[in-house]
């Protein structure tokens, strides 16, 4: 896994309908017993950083484990087991997913953020968007598969637009409360960019509250299948 890195850390946030620089510095401090929020899609996706949790908790940190609830995935979560019979002090706990009136909203429209950057003519897998638009509303298929709709889709007066409703929606009221309760030093997604993973709504809270965020992508071919960052983390790794 290699060294963790634990230095002073000052990144600009994006909230909600504008963005404002926070500082961190104080929070992430060499020496300095820290606790970790980690968010994946599903128990199956943490043995692509069990060995980075391992190190944490080796070295005096606190880990939070949060799973979404991903009915099309079927990987054993034998490595989360070993995990926490070996350390029980380890928490683990399952995702809250959006349920306010902002939901529809944006579901609707981070799907049409991750289509439409497969109708870029330099996209790499365009033929993913056709999988892609089939997550839509029901009401808004037929458009997306009519030549006006991709055009509409590609536009960038229609990009900004989604982008405007995502920088007004707020952070999710339940989330808010949880990250405020549960106070970690930082909040690590691993893999933000598919729509069924919910820690879109967990780094958009956390930046809310000048929380440190990271994401890691699983491998660099998710940065072209599965979708774009709808909200940016303070740091990515691959």
């Amino acid at each position: 896994a290699g060294s963790i890195w634990t230095g002073s850390l000052s990144y600009q946030g994006h909230c909600a309908g504008n963005q404002a620089k926070k500082s961190t510095t104080g929070r992430l401090k060499p020496g300095k017993s820290m606790k970790f929020v980690f968010i994946s899609p599903h128990a199956g996706f943490f043995r692509h950083y069990d060995q980075v949790v391992r190190k944490l908790i080796t070295q005096g940190h606190a880990v939070h484990l949060i799973f979404g609830d991903d009915p099309t995935q079927k990987f054993s979560d034998r490595a989360v087991q070993a995990l926490l019979a070996e350390f029980p002090q380890v928490k683990k706990g399952a995702a809250a997913m959006r349920s306010d009136r902002w939901k529809g909203i944006l579901d609707a429209t981070r799907e049409m953020r991750h289509y439409r950057i497969y109708l870029k003519p330099e996209h790499p897998s365009p033929q993913i968007g056709v999988r892609r638009r089939e997550k839509f509303p029901k009401i808004f298929r037929p458009l997306s598969r009519s030549r006006f709709g991709k055009k509409l889709f590609a536009s960038k007066p229609l990009g900004n637009i989604l982008g405007w409703v995502e920088a007004k929606a707020p952070a999710d009221p339940e989330i808010l409360e949880w990250l405020k309760e549960e106070s970690p030093d930082a909040v690590v997604a691993v893999t933000n960019i598919s729509s069924r993973v919910p820690s879109t709504d967990y780094i958009k809270a956390a930046n809310k509250l000048g929380i440190p965020t990271v994401i890691s992508i699983a491998s660099w071919d998710n940065l072209t299948t599965k979708g774009t960052f709808l909200v940016k983390p303070a740091v990515t790794f691959v």
